[in-house]
């Protein structure tokens, strides 16, 4: 018997959930818990169809959003803060106080 692995979809940096319709964060909500697509039919009380289709319109949203100015933006102003932020870490461990520009 051959089991299949579902991958979890990852709510891309900066996404706006409160975009997603009633039904999808619901989907989506009950996905990140780990429930199968049947168990989630099962608790939003939708077909199996039913909560397929919304899972595939969250993940088609996420890319839209992932290929989108506003995604870089919200990485770029991510890895910054983590840049800084590792920078305070380091000046601490030596020291010295850091100097931000």
């Amino acid at each position: 018997m051959r089991v299949r692995r579902e991958r979890r979809l990852a709510v891309p940096v900066g996404f706006d959930v409160t975009r997603l319709g009633p039904r999808e964060r619901e989907v989506l909500a009950a996905h990140q818990e780990g429930m199968s697509l049947r168990e989630i039919a099962e608790h939003v009380g939708v077909s199996y169809e039913a909560a397929k289709k919304a899972l595939q319109r969250v993940e088609r949203r996420f890319e839209r959003y992932r290929r989108s100015p506003g995604y870089r933006r919200a990485v770029a102003e991510q890895q910054e803060g983590l840049a800084v932020s590792l920078r305070e870490l380091y000046g601490a461990a030596l020291g010295r106080p850091v100097l931000r520009g």
